[in-house]
């Protein structure tokens, strides 16, 4: 069934449903979970997401379109859902963090980032989270 989802995931990369039902299902599958694979697919989720959300926005050529601001939903969903996973995990910590770091990257992010290309804002974004300085 995992390899269904899958597939179905790559057929449709913008569908927050899919990528929901797919996390809950993984979930329930007590031989084979485990908080490193939930973590794996959660961001490959979120990044399949954010690559839909990019070339949606190019599409629309404007920022406010509907369509792009329903997949960053459906992506906050998905983040939220990862949060909580980790934290039935036993891992706690690790969910705040990722929130916090979400929260940061996207709210928090200094002026002269925000028109940067992403990768080069993810290694900013992770130069400041190792510094470890007070926030």
């Amino acid at each position: 069934m995992q390899v269904q989802y899958v597939s179905a995931a790559a057929a449709h990369p913008g569908s927050v449903a899919l990528h929901m039902a797919s996390l809950a299902f993984r979930s329930r599958q007590i031989a084979t979970f485990g908080a490193s694979s939930m973590r794996a697919a959660a961001a490959a989720a979120v990044c399949a997401l954010r690559d839909r959300a990019f070339s949606a926005e190019l599409e629309a050529n404007t920022e406010g379109s509907s369509w792009v601001d329903s997949i960053q939903r459906g992506g906050l969903l998905l983040v939220l859902r990862a949060a909580y996973a980790e934290r039935a995990a036993g891992y706690s910590e690790r969910g705040v963090a990722l929130l916090q770091a979400n929260l940061e990257l996207n709210l928090h992010c200094p002026a002269e980032l925000r028109n940067v290309p992403w990768p080069a804002r993810l290694e900013a974004f992770e130069e400041f989270w190792e510094a470890e300085v007070p926030r």
